[in-house]
């Protein structure tokens, strides 16, 4: 680099460097008419001038004004290889920005750029021209910028054009460059890949190359963005078991994702769009995946709970009901679908764990309802005995209380028959005592006159006819009284 001592190649191989600002990529390629590679070395050549137009935003070539029309110090040799190897490349405009060294004033800018224009639509027709194809324009592939700088002799002038230059960068000269391109976090993946297939000498299909890259980088940053959900705020409350709602549990889940997926979006907003939305999706349904352990805690507390209140919302309309067998399908849908209503904010996101639980709690509450309703009509069977039975006992009453008193009066009856009875043995017994008295005296029965009135009142007593043989003249005699008569 110290032109006092010699010169030569400062510069081997391709260099990066990076400018803070404007922030960009500077890269440095070997020259490709340097005494050190040799002048038959044109693999290398074209090696990287097709990796300088592959990964590169801008080229930045150096021409001195005395070459301009010349065929080396022109460059012609260097752009018929830069356009051979871009023409290879898709469609897309690549700015080449030809800077003019030891510029003296003496050309105008405007005729100086329409001349090299020219020259390179020459070149670019020369190398690119084939028979029976249809030929591909110059103005669709290459873009060109010419800007010169004055001799370094001149300081003062020279340094104001290098500031001039510097501030084109800074203020906006790059901007609308950015081809579709990779982000800087993907830079050095890419152009790996893209300098071994240079190597390889295989087809660049960039196309292809471009999907490889996005979808290595994205399934990182992926990666990275799930590994970063643990540390979030939201993430680590659910995590400890926070009793939320399912709406509550629903923002915090969207607020969540949210966040992932722009933090996403902005990382790969470079990256092909196809594999960018895919990846997304796989984020998308990475950090459902992961948040799924703490909804499933979450529609378990929501299933007990219902289950807990629905029931005995579902035994008072069973037991409102006239036929609680036919209720059942009713009263067990009105409370699932207040579930339902409830789990409705999550059922885009959790589908299947919202079907699940929604199952389990109308088994539960088919089940309740089914048992709960065979237990309330046989208590209605065994309230409807016992008024049945209390009936009977009602209409049962007054007939016991008759057999009751008949039963007393048979019972009166009885005794009074057995104290008659036994008053007839005693009368009996009295009139055989006097009979065996009047016997053993020798005196004959007799007995005592009757009055026929008297004697037909008293005929209808039992007693009256034993009595009534010792109060008239026809006494019974022993054998009668011991034996009295079967109708007596």
């Amino acid at each position: 680099m110290d032109a006092a001592k010699r010169r030569g190649q400062t510069t081997k191989g391709v260099w990066l460097s990076r400018c803070t600002k404007p922030s960009m990529l500077v890269m440095d390629v070997e020259g490709f008419d340097g005494r050190e590679r040799g002048e038959d070395d044109t693999l290398y050549e074209k090696r990287a001038a097709l990796f300088s137009l592959t990964i590169s935003d801008l080229m930045m070539v150096n021409m001195w004004l005395r070459d301009i029309g010349r065929q080396h110090g022109g460059c012609i040799p260097l752009f018929k290889t830069i356009f051979r190897e871009r023409a290879k490349l898709e469609p897309s405009k690549t700015r080449v920005l030809v800077i003019v060294r030891d510029y003296d004033y003496e050309t105008p800018m405007e005729t100086l750029q329409n001349n090299l224009v020219t020259q390179m639509e020459e070149i670019w027709e020369s190398v690119n021209k084939q028979p029976g194809k249809e030929n591909k324009l110059f103005s669709d592939y290459i873009e060109v910028t010419v800007f010169a700088l004055p001799d370094r002799l001149l300081v003062q002038d020279f340094k104001e054009k290098v500031t001039n230059l510097r501030n084109w960068f800074s203020k906006g000269g790059l901007a609308e460059l950015q081809q579709d391109k990779v982000a800087a976090s993907g830079f050095a993946f890419s152009a790996k890949g893209i300098w071994e297939t240079i190597k390889q000498n295989k087809q660049l299909d960039l196309p292809a190359h471009r999907i490889l890259v996005s979808t290595s980088i994205c399934e990182r940053i992926v990666r990275e963005n799930l590994d970063a959900l643990a540390l979030h705020e939201d993430y680590m409350s659910m995590k400890s078991g926070a009793q939320y709602s399912p709406k509550e549990f629903s923002t915090k889940l969207e607020g969540l994702l949210e966040c992932v997926l722009a933090r996403y979006d902005a990382e790969t907003d470079m990256y092909d769009a196809n594999v960018r939305a895919a990846k997304r999706h796989g984020l998308e349904n990475g950090t459902l995946h992961l948040l799924e352990p703490f909804c499933k805690d979450m529609f378990n507390r929501l299933r007990t709970t219902t289950a807990c209140e629905s029931k005995d919302k579902i035994a008072a309309q069973l037991r409102n009901a006239d036929d609680p067998a036919t209720a059942v399908d009713a009263s067990v849908q009105a409370c699932l679908k207040e579930f339902t209503e409830s789990c409705k904010e999550l059922s885009s996101r959790y589908q299947v764990l919202c079907d699940e639980n929604c199952k389990e709690l109308r088994n539960e509450l088919t089940s309740f309802a089914q048992i709960k309703a065979e237990s309330i009509k046989e208590q209605r069977m065994r309230e409807e005995l016992e008024r049945q039975r209390i009936e009977a006992e009602r209409e049962a009453k007054p007939v016991r209380e008759e057999a009751e008193r008949l039963r007393q009066e048979a019972e009166h009856a009885k005794v009074a028959a057995a104290c008659e009875a036994e008053r007839i043995n005693q009368i009996r017994e009295l009139a055989l005592r006097r009979v065996e008295e009047n016997a053993q005296r020798g005196e004959p029965p007799r007995g005592l006159g009757i009055d026929p009135t008297l004697d037909a009142a008293l005929s209808v007593s039992p007693l009256w006819h034993i009595l009534r043989p010792f109060l008239t003249s026809e006494a019974p005699t022993t054998e009668g009284l011991i034996n009295p008569p079967k109708n007596t």
